[in-house]
């Protein structure tokens, strides 16, 4: 058995207990804490047959982060560390394992992979990456999976994927029947894999784990947001004026990424309040990117402008060490780029670091006036931490020892009809909080089916000889490239 570290507080079952400044609640600096070891968050009761080797083998091997720097450093917030234990813990869930047949498709260009070849695979998604081990040659006599023989794992990150499910697809080549049970994951720049299930039930599970995935990696960069504030921002020299509700501009210059994968652009950043000097163009907020700081005096159109948002994020660093110098956040919402049509997507923003300001002091600077400007978590009042209500950055929040927000069940549940709905990921959002809301006033009770049980190594025949059009069905559903 696997086990990982989790924080435990003997004093309350709530995370905060005293209010900020900035309306967060802030954890109590004393109060007795401990260290335990339990059992890390199983994936499920029963295992499909003949998976075991495979199963202990990817958990031996799997990336685990150690979280150690979490207990030892003492400069470290109580609000922070009680977030980054969760984190760590989510990167070590894992959602979903098991065998399916897998081709990647397009490369980095979009263009169809030379090799373009079907192969049979075990796989195994771990918080937000996706590791894939070739079973060509890796299976012993008995038809076990070897850990010897196994080959180099493939690692696939998807954190800001997005993906399709499909109950059949038509192949391109003439007199080859539909390829069922499918699954198109299309993650950083043009890649796009594609991912076939022995039975439609499996190809749900993914799509549910996949998702599930998703919504609790938003969840918890928000949760960090409201712990960072908490933490670190209530600290700020001058927090009480940075948080005054103001009818002026915030102007700075940043890098963004229109998307995972695109170029870091340096850009001129200006985030306009709703009502600004009373102009038509401002009856609602915005936020609008300038080439330079010149471009927009001289009041040339901006490479992009976002008009409305569902989410603002500091996007937690790959190590708590990296905490007061990271400055990037992530702004998911209306996005229109160079005159294209607004559309959904998302964009990554690092405002620059000034001389002898901390990182998180710039990032917390940015983020006050563009919850503003949005209506963000309670913002321009007072910000929102109630963990019951939806609207807050610390909503769904769990309390030790409990580390999940959903179950794969609650997910799964609703698979059928969001794929006979078409559901986008607004709405996947929107019926996930519905979820978690009921769980919450229940008394958050956890589900842990694991519905239904694989059949053991059941993939579907290699057929190598179907081929996906280059440009079919798919492609129409793929965000553009500056939103993958």
């Amino acid at each position: 058995m696997s086990f990982s570290r989790a924080r435990t507080r003997s004093r309350s079952s709530s995370i905060f207990s005293i209010n900020s400044p900035l309306g967060l609640p802030v954890a109590e600096a004393a109060g007795a804490e401990t260290w335990t070891e339990r059992p890390a968050p199983a994936a499920a009761a029963v295992r499909p047959a003949r998976s075991s080797s495979v199963t202990q083998y990817v958990q031996a091997t799997a990336h685990e982060e150690d979280d150690d720097v979490v207990k030892k450093d003492p400069a470290l917030p109580q609000e922070l560390a009680a977030i980054i234990a969760l984190i760590v813990a989510q990167q070590n869930r894992c959602y979903y394992e098991g065998y399916f047949v897998f081709l990647k498709d397009l490369d980095s260009d979009g263009k169809p992979v030379s090799n373009r070849v079907w192969v049979e695979v075990y796989g195994q998604l771990v918080g937000s990456v996706l590791s894939i081990w070739e079973l060509d040659g890796a299976l012993g006599p008995d038809g076990a999976f070897n850990p010897a023989m196994a080959p180099t794992p493939t690692y696939i990150n998807v954190a800001d994927a997005s993906f399709r499910v499909m109950d059949s697809v038509p192949s391109s080549s003439p007199g080859v029947a539909p390829i069922s049970n499918v699954l198109a994951l299309s993650t950083t720049y043009k890649n796009r894999f594609l991912l076939q299930f022995g039975a439609r039930e499996v190809l749900l599970l993914w799509a549910a784990a996949l998702r599930l995935a998703l919504f609790e990696g938003l969840a918890l960069n928000e949760a960090y947001t409201g712990a960072l504030l908490a933490g670190k921002g209530a600290r700020l020299h001058g927090i009480r004026q940075i948080l005054e509700e103001t009818q002026f501009k915030h102007q700075e210059q940043v890098v963004v990424r229109f998307g995972t994968g695109m170029p870091w652009t340096r850009c001129w950043a200006v985030v306009t309040p709703a009502g600004y000097k009373k102009r038509k163009e401002n009856k609602s907020g915005h936020i609008k990117f300038y080439e330079s700081q010149r471009a927009k005096q001289k009041k040339q159109p901006p490479l992009a402008t976002i008009s409305a948002a569902q989410a603002v994020y500091a996007v937690y660093p790959e190590s708590s060490v990296l905490i007061d110098q990271s400055t990037l956040l992530k702004i998911e919402g209306t996005i229109t780029v160079d005159e294209s049509g607004p559309r959904t997507g998302f964009i990554f923003v690092m405002p620059d670091i000034h001389p002898g300001v901390a990182g998180f002091e710039t990032l917390i600077r940015f983020l006050i006036p563009t919850f503003d400007v949005f209506g963000l978590y309670g913002r321009p009042a007072r910000f929102n931490a109630d963990k019951s209500d939806r609207a807050s950055l610390m909503f769904g929040l769990p309390d030790y020892p409990n580390t999940r927000y959903l179950d794969l069940a609650d997910v799964y549940d609703l698979a059928p009809t969001a794929l006979a709905e078409n559901w986008k990921d607004s709405a996947w959002r929107a019926a996930l909080k519905d979820v978690l809301l009921m769980k919450i006033a229940a008394g958050r009770r956890y589900d842990h089916r694991y519905l239904p049980t694989e059949p053991p190594h059941n993939t579907p025949p290699l057929d190598q000889s179907a081929r996906f059009p280059d440009r079919d069905g798919l492609e129409k559903d793929r965000p553009s490239v500056r939103f993958a």
